[in-house]
C-alpha cells in the first residue's frame, strides 16, 4: 500500500522498478539504481542508461554480478579504465569483456604476455597488431594454440623461418612454413628439416625447379618425393630424375610426366632394361621410326602392344600381325591392318582363334568374306564370316553344304531365295536348320 505514494523506481516489486527505469531522467537516480538496487536485473537495466564513466567504472569493478559488470564495461569509453579492469579484475569474464574493448597496443601486449587465463590471454593476442610483440608471443608462448594463432599473423620472414625450424609443435611449424615467401629459406627447410611433414609443407611453396629435382631424387620420404615430382614441369630435369634417381618408383612416376618425345625416345633407346625405359617406350606417340622398332622388336609384349596402337605404317602392322609371338599383340595389329588379302590370310592361318576372329571383323571384301565363310577350318570363324556375307549365292552354298549345323542355321537366316530355303527345309539333317528354313 505504501508503494502508492512512492515513485515506481522505489517500488518493493523489482519488476515494477525495472519497468520504471525507462522513464527515469534523473542521472543520480539512475546511478543509484545501477550501483545499489538489490536486484541484478534492475541494476543491469539501469546500467544500460548510465553514461557517467566514473559510475560505470565503479560498477564494472565492484558489482557482484558478472553480467552487470560486463554491461558496464561495454559502455565504458575511457581506455585507462578499461586497461585497469582488463589487467586487474579478479573475474576472468570481466577481464575478457574489457580486453575486447581495449585499443592500447601496449596494454594488449602486457595482457597477452601475462594473463593466466587462456581465454583472456588469447583474446588479447588476437587484438595485438605490433609485429614485434606478435613475434615474441609466436616464439615464446607456452601454449601451442596461442603460438598457432599468432604465427598466422607474423610477417617477419626471419621469425617465421626460426619458428619453422625450431617450434616444438609440428602444426605451428607448418603454418610458419606456409607463410614464408623467401625461396632460399624454403629451399633450405625443404632439403634439411628433420620432419617429413615440414619438408612437405616447404616443398609445396618451393618454385626453383633444380631444387625440386634434387629433393625428388633424394628425399627419404615417398610422400615428399611424390609431391615434389608433381611440382616439376621442366622436361629435362624430369628426364634426369628418370635416368638417375635411385628409387624405381620415383623413376616410374617421373616418366608418366615426361611428354617431350625426343627425351622419351632417348630414354627408351639408352635405358632399355629399366622400368623407366619401358615406360618411355609406351609413351612415345609421334616418332614413327621408334614406334616401328619397338612394335617389332621390344622384348616386352605390353610395350609392343602400346607401340602397335600408335604405328601408322601398314607394312609394319602387317609384319606384326603375321609374325609377333604374342597373340594379343597380333590381334591389336590386325585391328589396324587394312590389307584385305593379309586379313584373309590371318583369318585362315593364325594359330589363335581370337586373332582369326579379329581379322574376320576387319574384312570388307565380300569375295574374301565368302571364301572365309566357305573354307575356314574353324566353325567359329566361318560363323563370324557368314554374319557379314551379303552374296546370296555364297550364303545358299553354305546353308546347304557347311558341315556345322550352327553355321548352316546362320546362313539360312540370311538366305532370301525361297527355292533354296524349301530345299533346305526338306533335306537338312538338323531340325533347327529345317525349322529356320521353313519359317523364313
Amino acid at each position: 500500500m505504501f508503494d502508492l505514494f512512492k515513485p515506481k523506481w522505489k517500488s518493493s516489486d523489482s519488476n515494477v522498478r525495472k519497468a520504471a527505469i525507462t522513464s527515469v531522467t534523473d542521472k543520480a537516480v539512475l546511478a543509484g539504481l545501477a550501483k545499489s538496487d538489490p536486484d541484478s536485473h534492475v541494476r543491469l537495466a539501469a546500467v544500460e542508461r548510465v553514461a557517467d564513466q566514473a559510475v560505470l567504472a565503479e560498477i564494472a569493478k565492484n558489482d557482484t554480478d558478472s553480467d552487470v559488470r560486463k554491461a558496464a564495461i561495454d559502455r565504458i569509453e575511457d581506455q585507462a579504465v578499461l586497461a585497469e579492469i582488463a589487467k586487474t579484475n579478479s573475474n576472468w569474464a570481466v577481464r575478457l569483456a574489457a580486453v575486447e574493448q581495449v585499443k592500447d597496443q601496449a596494454v594488449l601486449a602486457e595482457i597477452a604476455m601475462n594473463d593466466s587465463n587462456k581465454r583472456v590471454h588469447l583474446a588479447a593476442v588476437e587484438r595485438v597488431e605490433d609485429q614485434v610483440v606478435l613475434a615474441d608471443i609466436a616464439r615464446t608462448d607456452s601454449d601451442s594454440r596461442v603460438r598457432l594463432v599468432t604465427v598466422e599473423r607474423v610477417e617477419d620472414q626471419a621469425v617465421l623461418a626460426e619458428i619453422a625450424r625450431t617450434d616444438a609443435d609440428s602444426d605451428v611449424r607448418k603454418v610458419a612454413v606456409r607463410r614464408i615467401d623467401d625461396q632460399t629459406v624454403l629451399a633450405e627447410i625443404a632439403k634439411t628439416n628433420s620432419s617429413s611433414w615440414i619438408r612437405l609443407a616447404a616443398v609445396e611453396r618451393v618454385e626453383d625447379q633444380t631444387v625440386l629435382a634434387g629433393i625428388a631424387k633424394s628425399d627419404p620420404d615417398s610422400d615428399v618425393r611424390e609431391t615434389t615430382m608433381a611440382r616439376i614441369s621442366d622436361q629435362t630435369l624430369l628426364a634426369e630424375i628418370a635416368k638417375n634417381a635411385s628409387d624405381s618408383d620415383v623413376r616410374k612416376a617421373v616418366m608418366m610426366r615426361i611428354n617431350d618425345q625426343v627425351l622419351l625416345a632417348e630414354i627408351a633407346a639408352n635405358d632399355p632394361d629399366s622400368d623407366a625405359g619401358k615406360i618411355a617406350r609406351t609413351r612415345i606417340e609421334e616418332d614413327q621410326t621408334a614406334l616401328a622398332e619397338i612394335a617389332r622388336n621390344d622384348p616386352d609384349s605390353d610395350v609392343r602392344k602400346a607401340a602397335v596402337e600408335r604405328v601408322e605404317d601398314q607394312a609394319v602392322l602387317a609384319d606384326v600381325a603375321k609374325n609377333d609371338t604374342d597373340s594379343d599383340v597380333r590381334k591389336t595389329a590386325v585391328r589396324r591392318v587394312e590389307d584385305q588379302a593379309l586379313l584373309a590370310e590371318v583369318a585362315k592361318s593364325d594359330s589363335h582363334w581370337p586373332v582369326r576372329l579379329a581379322a574376320v571383323d576387319r574384312v570388307n571384301d565380300q569375295a574374301v568374306l565368302a571364301g572365309i565363310a566357305k573354307t575356314n577350318s574353324s566353325s567359329w570363324i566361318r560363323l563370324a564370316a557368314v554374319d557379314r556375307v551379303n552374296d546370296q549365292a555364297a550364303l545358299a552354298t553354305i546353308a546347304k553344304t557347311d558341315q556345322d549345323s550352327d553355321v548352316r542355321w546362320a546362313a539360312v537366316r540370311r538366305v532370301e531365295d525361297s527355292v533354296v530355303l524349301a530345299e533346305i527345309a526338306r533335306n537338312d539333317p538338323d531340325s533347327d536348320v529345317r525349322e529356320a528354313a521353313g519359317g523364313a
